[in-house]
């Protein structure tokens, strides 16, 4: 494994957009200076969280570069970018990002669209064609990778897929492993945790894939509360379970009043309901870029409720 220090916590960063449509630089390098001085590790346009598929390759090269100008040397700071149709559009991407300087880049499973998924992915049929497409990105890309996984494109990525990818690619320094099977965590700590670095795509289970040995988790609650999410890594690596705990709970109660309506179903979700917390508090959240559009007037209410309800302007240091 290469050697680059990982934090235990990163954040997936919303991308402010202006009034404009355009990225708000502005409040952009606010917002990576408040991650930054978090100590968390920094993804840049994620397709969910930082509205990543909404951004061209020289939207996605800009904002690559002002991460680099802002953290580089004091945070990691990756890519992660669209979920690619195929190996050159991931390729292509993987292009920017070595330019700009960015440290190293998230690969993402195949989401092919229109119900399409490539064989050989977990709950799938057996087949060639997901191991052709990560092989062939990860020949092609220079920079160090994170694999990811993620349930959103409809099926998973073995663990056994996972370590022979790992035993013959020193490029990959972890995984990113985001789906709702805690059993799948433990299996892949186990398998790989020796190698590289397991982290979960969600504050869900990070407790769970730090209490198994794995390293730490990805998420998008850092937006809004940078400190109080990296506290619960800090607070469990030094012994202090009670104190991770608590700060883990109340990480997920915010991630729960943020991505689900009062009844517990999904409404808001990444980015709406990130950002529109970030406006009610005042931080450097900007405007959502069309398709999504600004929740209604009574589910702002809902947000700004569950916002004082959870402290979170103290909890946001604010």
């Amino acid at each position: 494994m290469l050697n680059i220090q990982l934090p235990g916590q990163f954040v997936m960063s919303v991308t402010p957009f202006g009034s404009d449509d355009q990225i708000d630089e502005t409040l952009l390098r606010a917002q990576l200076r408040r991650l930054g001085d978090a100590g968390l590790g920094v993804y840049l346009g994620s397709p969910g969280t930082g509205e990543g598929h909404t951004l061209d390759l020289p939207e996605l090269r800009r904002l690559y570069e002002i991460g680099v100008s802002e953290l580089k040397g004091t945070v990691p700071v990756f890519a992660s970018g669209r979920q690619p149709r195929g190996a050159k559009y991931l390729i292509e991407l993987a292009r920017e990002a070595e330019a700009a300087g960015i440290e190293a880049l998230q690969v993402y499973p195949l989401d092919m669209g229109h119900g399409h998924r490539p064989t050989g992915g977990a709950g799938f049929i057996p087949g060639p064609e997901l191991e052709r497409y990560l092989r062939e990105v990860l020949e092609a890309v220079r920079i160090p990778v994170l694999l990811s996984t993620h349930h959103g494109v409809g099926y998973g990525v073995s663990v056994d897929l996972l370590r022979r990818l790992v035993d013959d690619y020193d490029g990959i320094i972890g995984v990113n492993l985001t789906g709702p099977r805690i059993e799948y965590v433990a299996r892949a700590v186990d398998a790989l945790a020796t190698k590289v670095k397991v982290f979960v795509g969600s504050s869900v289970h990070l407790l769970d894939n730090l209490a198994l040995g794995g390293h730490g988790g990805v998420d998008w609650v850092p937006n809004i509360t940078p400190k109080l999410s990296a506290s619960v890594v800090a607070k469990f690596r030094a012994g202090d379970a009670a104190g991770a705990a608590e700060a883990w709970a109340k990480v997920i109660r915010i991630h729960t009043a943020l991505n689900t309506d009062a009844s517990g179903n999904s409404a808001f979700e990444t980015p709406r309901g990130t950002k529109a917390a970030m406006k009610l508090l005042g931080l450097p959240g900007g405007e959502l870029r069309a398709p999504f559009v600004t929740p209604e007037a009574e589910a702002l209410d809902q947000i700004a409720t569950a916002l004082d309800e959870l402290d979170v302007r103290s909890l946001a240091g604010l």
